[in-house]
């Protein structure tokens, strides 16, 4: 509770803290100075306990678990993760009254404001998420205070949800220098905000990056007092999921919440480069295999290839490719014996030299494609969550 002194030093003219015990007699005998501090003598501020007093109930749940009416929240995530992806996704399920990834929406109509997509890629990625149902989107608004204006106005229509893209854009509103960084930016852009979400009851919802490190928002330190909620978005490759996460959270009843990413363009990614360096490590040990077994003397591929795939359980194509390898980079010597192919190791001098009388030939004459790419198996295609 704020202390007398500082709600009512100007009042009072009270100038220092020996003066309180005064004050006090005052503010309970001085009926002007009651009327000056907005008191009468029928009024008594600690009548009624604490207990007896009225007790505002908590803002009702927007989404199940997720997200509270009357509150200002920032979902922050590294660029490219799939924020704009996932907010299309929620204010399908809140336009329509559905899930939201198995959690209960209330049917609001939702305000998109956009500074980020242009309205034909939005239209794009809302295509991809299915977006239908009581939406209105708006972009590039020119000042702060028109958007102000402009959830105000969606309220009255029924929007229970706004989401903004982004924070950045907000800021850059301001027209202020290292507007990002700034603490009195923060102030300009979300406190008139905030008022807004728990004046009308509504969620809004704005995004926001990442810093370099990838590890917190970027920009002021304001932003984390002056939101009610912040969630980070990250990619759990490990568990191929996307994970909303919430990082404060004034009502305690928000629950982390994971997404099925399987899909999503920055796991397949690696999933390749994963594939791939398995083939790699696959390929190394089975060319070791081969020099070991040229070591005890020359091979024709008929010799070396009932043994190469039991040991590897490949096929002979497999077999035919390593075997092409070892000879580009010179390990190997191929020749003739009759019509099939014979290998054998070279010395370091015919890695050098190439023997005149028996000429390296392409392992192609084996009939055989032998420089076939490496088949990386694709992902099932569907529409993935994308930024």
């Amino acid at each position: 509770m704020l202390e007398p002194s500082f709600v009512f030093r100007s009042q009072l003219g009270v100038k220092s803290s020996d003066d309180l015990v005064y004050t006090r007699k005052l503010l309970t005998s001085d009926d002007s100075l009651k009327g000056r501090v907005g008191l009468s003598e029928a009024d008594s501020l600690f009548a009624v306990p604490w207990e007896d007093q009225e007790q505002l109930p908590l803002p009702e749940l927007l989404i199940e678990e997720t997200l509270n009416n009357g509150t200002l929240n920032i979902v922050y995530g590294p660029s490219g993760i799939g924020k704009t992806a996932l907010m299309l996704h929620m204010a399908r399920a809140v336009a329509n009254g559905e899930e939201f990834c198995g959690r209960k929406a209330q049917q609001a109509n939702v305000l998109l404001i956009d500074f980020e997509m242009g309205e034909q890629l939005l239209q794009t990625q809302a295509k991809k998420a299915g977006l239908r149902g009581p939406v209105k989107a708006f972009y590039n608004p020119e000042s702060l205070e028109s958007i102000q204006e402009l959830i105000r106005q969606a309220a009255r229509q029924g929007a229970g949800l706004v989401i903004i893209d982004s924070y950045s854009s907000l800021a850059s509103l301001t027209g202020k220098d290292n507007a990002m960084n700034s603490n009195s930016v923060a102030e300009m852009v979300l406190s008139p905000l905030s008022r807004l979400a728990h004046e009308l009851v509504i969620a809004i919802v704005i995004l926001h990056h990442t810093n370099k490190g990838e590890q917190q928002y970027d920009g002021s330190q304001r932003i984390k007092s002056l939101a009610d909620e912040i969630y980070k978005l990250k990619l759990n490759r490990l568990t191929r999921t996307l994970e909303l996460s919430p990082e404060k959270h004034r009502l305690g009843n928000i629950q982390s919440l994971s997404i099925d990413a399987k899909d999503h363009p920055l796991v397949r990614r690696k999933d390749k480069a994963g594939d791939a360096t398995q083939e790699a490590d696959q390929e190394a040990a089975r060319q070791a295999w081969l020099k070991a077994e040229l070591k005890l003397g020359s091979k024709t591929t008929r010799d070396l290839e009932a043994r190469f795939t039991e040991t590897f359980e490949v096929g002979k194509r497999t077999l035919v490719r390593s075997l092409d390898n070892l000879v580009k980079s010179g390990e190997l010597i191929a020749g003739k014996r009759g019509s099939s192919n014979v290998y054998s190791l070279a010395s370091d001098l015919d890695r050098q030299t190439p023997p005149l009388n028996n000429p390296p030939v392409s392992v192609e004459d084996d009939r055989t494609p032998s420089s076939q790419a490496v088949c990386v198996p694709s992902s099932r295609q569907t529409e993935p969550l994308t930024a």
